[in-house]
Order: structure tokens, then C-alpha cells, then sequence
């Protein structure tokens, strides 16, 4: 029998490492039957999403507070500088009840 490349060797090598690595990561990996997994799943999402609120509003604002937003956005913003604003034409001006926006900007919110 011809003896193997010392490459062929570091190819054999590298498969039979990773063939013992997944075998020993199934043999180690906790049980999940079938069905639990989606649940479990499903489970993370729906706590990881906020509460469904009728408006959204920052503790530091209340409804008659000044706020701005366009008349095809879906938020209102806090202040009038802020960067997604800049690009439109047209900004009302109101309370947050007046603007019919469920929530305020991500950008105002963490400014």
C-alpha cells in the first residue's frame, strides 16, 4: 500500500475532527422533542415584543406637549432638529394627540 500525502493526511485529519465534534455536540446538546422547540421559540419572541399600548408616550412628555411630524410618517418626533426630518417638506405641528402617531421617533427618543 502507497503511504499518503502528508496534504491528504491534514484533510483526513480535519474530517475526522469535525465528524467527532458534531457527534459530540449532539451527545452533549439538551433534549428537545419535536414541537417543544417552536414553542419555546415562539415563547422568547412574544416576550421579546413590547406591549401593545394605545399611544407610547415618554415620561418626560405629556399629551399637550409640542411635537412634530409629516403627514405620511408613522411617528412624531420630539424635536424639530431631528435628522429624520430634514428631508421633508412638510411638518405639522401639534400634540401628540393631534398628530395621530401611536409612538414617538427611535431618534428623539434616546436623544
Amino acid at each position: 500500500m502507497k503511504p499518503l500525502k502528508p496534504k491528504i493526511k491534514q484533510i483526513l485529519f480535519a474530517a475526522v475532527c469535525l465528524i467527532l465534534g458534531i457527534g459530540i455536540g449532539l451527545l452533549l446538546a439538551p433534549a428537545v422533542q419535536s414541537g417543544q422547540m417552536d414553542d419555546t421559540v415562539s415563547a422568547r419572541v412574544q416576550q421579546e415584543q413590547p406591549k401593545p399600548a394605545d399611544r407610547e408616550i415618554p415620561q418626560h412628555q405629556t399629551v399637550s406637549s409640542k411635537v412634530y411630524w409629516t403627514p405620511n410618517g408613522k411617528v412624531y418626533h420630539l424635536y424639530r432638529s431631528c435628522p429624520s426630518l430634514n428631508h421633508s417638506n412638510v411638518i405639522e405641528t401639534g400634540t401628540i394627540e393631534e398628530s395621530g402617531k401611536p409612538r414617538v421617533c427611535h431618534n428623539c427618543k434616546y436623544q
